[in-house]
């Protein structure tokens, strides 16, 4: 099973949050998309695409490390103490998924809920990591 990673706008967004874990992959400040396994050799030196910069200096572009889902799921839980899910919806016909955002205070809560539905789980649960970073 492969893992999938965050889209560039998330992965965007918690760049500007301050997610600063180490990542294989990223993206070019325009969205452009730096995975390893697109490397044959796989010898890659970046550890953190945040940090890194390429270009003129009067050109510079700026990279966004592409974490996994999985792994800014573990960032906001063990950073912030959010919690975010993907859930099903009970009570349709055809399988489809919403996402929960939990945060702990003095109890575990419920911070913000969709309505909305997907067809897939990796997009809900992208929808909801993107709406767990908005409330930082």
């Amino acid at each position: 099973m492969k893992e999938q990673k965050v889209s560039f706008k998330t992965a965007k967004l918690a760049k500007e949050k301050g997610f600063d874990w180490e990542c294989t992959d990223g993206y070019g400040s325009e969205g452009t998309e730096y995975f390893l396994e697109d490397y044959e050799d796989g010898d890659i030196l970046f550890d953190n695409w945040n940090h890194l910069e390429y270009g003129y200096e009067s050109d510079r572009i700026c990279c966004i490390s592409a974490p996994t889902q999985s792994l800014l799921q573990k960032y906001l839980r063990e950073k912030y103490g959010i919690i975010v899910t993907s859930d099903p919806v009970i009570g349709l016909s055809d399988l489809k998924y919403s996402y929960n955002i939990y945060k702990k205070d003095n109890l575990w809560r419920i911070t913000k809920f969709t309505a909305k539905q997907w067809d897939i789980y990796e997009e809900a649960l992208e929808e909801g990591l993107y709406e767990a970073l908005k409330l930082i």
